[in-house]
């Protein structure tokens, strides 16, 4: 074979070599779930007195009275921070 020939399948086939190396699946980056989570800052539980209540929606309906059946819906945190 002639010099140039050679020359040029060498170029071929590491621009061959090139193009699938470079086309390899890269690893993912890390993601974890609690990145789309709010921020809590857990409290010392003993310092915890009372039950604290908001109306975050008040209703137009009447006034509870002891002895009568409500519903409602809550979520509350542990003081480690855990939803419950």
């Amino acid at each position: 074979m002639k010099p140039p020939v050679i020359i040029g399948l060498i170029v071929v086939i590491v621009a061959v070599i090139a193009l699938v190396v470079s086309q390899q699946p890269q690893p993912a980056p890390a993601v974890s779930l609690c990145d789309a989570l709010p921020t809590f800052n857990p409290i010392d539980g003993s310092s915890i007195t009372e039950l604290k209540t908001e109306d975050l929606t008040v209703g137009t309906g009447a006034e509870a009275q002891t002895g009568k059946t409500v519903v409602m819906h809550y979520v509350g945190y542990l003081a480690n921070g855990t939803k419950i």
